[in-house]
């Protein structure tokens, strides 16, 4: 009866052992799975932290050129005043806005690319926009709405440039670009704040791009301006 008694003693011990290394199993490897899975979480994150800072640094070269292609707008209309006949002829190539590399869209959530993307578009549209202005308005009111389209989406380029990097823990840019980022945001202000004086003192006898026309109606508003149609719950 002793020597049963031992064994089972020690048949008990053998299985508790057995169940303790393998709970100890259990828990080791799943610390490790949890382990590989923050580690794997991790550079996720840092994967698509650089891809907001891509396209935070690309919205960013988009608002200087922006910036650089008034000025040469404005030096051109000078050489317009003057009579010169070359005036303009620098400026011939389309003005556009495009990604290269294009980001991963997918991989982004849908309200910030939707926010981007407008961007992009709205630039576009507004383009021809100004191309049927063509018909209507004269050299100069034709390249002021030039100038109002490039100061609206390079002031949005760097508004949404500052959120992403705000988002991503990125910082501004470095001191130079930064400076240079600075003053093209104060210049086109400055062009906007120009065009809502305007709109203010005369706002039936001002040629305005769409996206600053709706801007200031809604700034402004007028018993003259046509009722806005509500269209909620319209399928």
């Amino acid at each position: 009866m002793a020597v049963e008694a031992s064994q089972a003693s020690w048949f008990g011990i053998v299985a508790s052992s057995a169940v303790i290394s393998a709970l100890v199993n259990v828990v080791s490897n799943w610390r490790l799975k949890v382990g590989d899975r923050k580690r794997e979480d991790k550079r996720e994150q840092r994967r698509v932290g650089h891809v907001y800072l891509e396209i935070a640094q690309q919205l960013e070269a988009f608002a200087k050129r922006c910036d650089t292609y008034i000025d040469d707008i404005d030096e051109q209309l000078d050489l317009f005043y003057q009579r010169d006949d070359n005036a303009f002829q620098n400026l011939n190539k389309p003005f556009t806005f495009a990604f290269h590399p294009e980001p991963k869209w997918e991989e982004l959530p849908i309200p910030f690319t939707s926010k981007v993307k407008a961007l992009s578009q709205g630039f576009a549209e507004t383009s021809g926009f100004i191309h049927r202005a063509w018909e209507w308005s004269d050299e100069h009111e034709t390249w002021a709405l030039e100038t109002q389209r490039v100061a609206f989406h390079g002031l949005r380029a760097i508004e949404i440039a500052v959120e992403v990097r705000k988002e991503i823990g990125a910082g501004h840019s470095v001191s130079d670009r930064q400076q240079q980022l600075d003053a093209a945001a104060v210049h086109f202000i400055k062009e906007i704040n120009n065009c809502r004086e305007n709109f203010k003192a005369a706002r039936h006898n001002l040629q305005l791009i769409p996206e600053l026309k709706a801007q200031f109606t809604a700034e402004f508003p007028s018993p003259d301006d046509p009722p806005e149609i509500d269209l909620t719950g319209v399928p």
